[in-house]
């Protein structure tokens, strides 16, 4: 494993744990909860600290996810350079990580507000219910429909390019369609899943080396072009002759 498939798999795996550390660690207001007991969740310290802690993890888990998109699309990229789907990846991945950081910030305001002392405490549950459904609706609707862009759009540039194996491409068009079932809840952590098989399981012509790099006109002046004098002169290739944009060998004389 290289420098930049380890940095994909870390992103993949701190954003893995953080993210559920988020999600199931504090206890957010829901539906079925009474006023009281919506109220009672910030009027206990030890509630109201697990909420702090679950909203600074989603921000946590969306930084984390940045090494990852990041070399996804440099990944990408190096394989299909003109693909506007690149940008796509790229763009809509960020988009993910930006309302990963609104949701945490959403959560976590009312909480943080009354330990900084700058709010005070709500008599009334109705603005912690909507900062609540505020939080998750940013979560699991255009949050999650940005990640299902971004698996979609790197799926299909993957599978013609190869940049990814088969099968996680597979994954992916089966994963981002249930992505828009998100306010279902569960299909969210369908996104976790997808950046660890992503993140660990890299084709093989991407893992580094010449196979890395296809093979262009580009590509081949490049490596003429840093040949030394000795070596054209020791080893009796190199022709200066191009034909065709590409770099020929020539006979030793």
């Amino acid at each position: 494993m290289n420098r930049s498939t380890a940095a994909s798999a870390f992103g993949a795996v701190a954003f893995t744990v953080l993210y559920l550390a988020a999600t199931f660690l504090p206890s957010l207001p829901e539906g079925a909860y009474s006023d009281a007991e919506v109220l009672g969740l910030l009027q206990d310290s030890g509630s109201r600290n697990l909420i702090i802690v679950g909203s600074l993890l989603y921000i946590a888990s969306g930084l984390a996810l940045l090494p990852f998109v990041a070399q996804l699309t440099a990944t990408l990229r190096r394989t299909d350079p003109d693909s506007p789907l690149v940008g796509v990846v790229f763009g809509s991945g960020l988009l993910y990580v930006a309302m990963l950081l609104m949701a945490g910030n959403v959560f976590g305001a009312n909480a943080i507000g009354i330990a900084v002392g700058e709010v005070p405490m709500p008599e009334d549950a109705t603005l912690v219910r909507v900062l609540s459904d505020l939080g998750f609706v940013t979560l699991l609707i255009p949050g999650l429909l940005s990640a299902a862009v971004m698996i979609v759009a790197a799926s299909l540039l993957a599978r013609r390019s190869q940049a990814l194996p088969r099968w996680v491409c597979v994954t992916g068009f089966v994963v981002a369609p249930l992505l828009m079932l998100g306010a279902a809840w569960v299909p969210q952590f369908l996104v976790p899943l997808w950046t660890l098989m992503a993140g660990f399981f890299p084709a093989a012509g991407t893992r580094g080396g010449d196979d890395a790099h296809p093979r262009t006109p580009l590509n081949d002046r490049s490596r003429a072009s840093s040949r030394t004098p000795e070596q054209v002169s020791r080893d009796g290739e190199f022709d200066g002759k191009r034909q065709s944009g590409y770099l020929f060998d020539a006979a030793p004389r």
